[in-house]
């Protein structure tokens, strides 16, 4: 079982609604789920993939979430991304602003665990430095696979980590705490 299939079957777990993995896969990329009653009742999430794309307009996802579209552009601001780039389709935009709004909509959501696969892919130096510092402060509850080791240092209090074959969850098991990241 690969890093990302882990995050993509947590979040099929955590569905109140059945989703199947092709699905999820398709639209994954700015998702939001309500827990299921077999895990943590009542539990939200929101999703960041690897490789964000989106059909509607990204006002349209903040009136279908009840988020403000004012705090997305303030958040998408301040991860280094003109908001004005919010009405263009996402065909028209680059990997790294994708990235940033896709991180940004999770970040607004109002959720109890956000879960993010390799939220650094395509995010340039200032905006991980930014967004080590929006965690830092606003200390999200995040479930999240990243290979930079720096950025897992600096955020995650908890670390789960694939070795030799092997998944090793010693650390988290130990701990009450649900932040956590993956990493090999």
């Amino acid at each position: 079982c690969g890093k990302s299939s882990l995050i993509h079957l947590l979040i099929k777990t955590l569905a109140t609604q059945p989703i199947s993995m092709s699905k999820l896969q398709e639209h994954s990329s700015l998702s939001q789920y309500s827990g299921s009653a077999g895990w943590y009742p009542g539990l939200s999430t929101s999703y960041s993939s690897q490789d964000p794309y989106w059909e509607e307009k990204i006002e349209d996802v903040c009136r279908k979430w009840d988020l403000s579209y004012t705090q997305l552009c303030n958040t998408v601001g301040s991860l280094g991304v003109d908001p004005k780039v919010l009405n263009h389709p996402c065909s028209e935009l680059s990997e790294g602003q994708k990235k940033k709004i896709s991180l940004a909509l999770s970040l607004i959501a109002p959720v109890d665990l956000r879960i993010w696969d390799e939220p650094l892919n395509f995010i340039d130096m200032a905006c991980r430095q930014q967004l080590e510092e929006m965690i830092l402060r606003e200390e999200p509850t995040l479930l999240f696979i990243e290979h930079d080791r720096r950025f897992m240092e600096e955020v995650a209090t908890h670390e789960i980590r694939y070795e030799e074959g092997r998944w090793n969850f010693r650390e988290l098991l130990n701990s009450n705490s649900v932040l956590a990241g993956f990493s090999t």
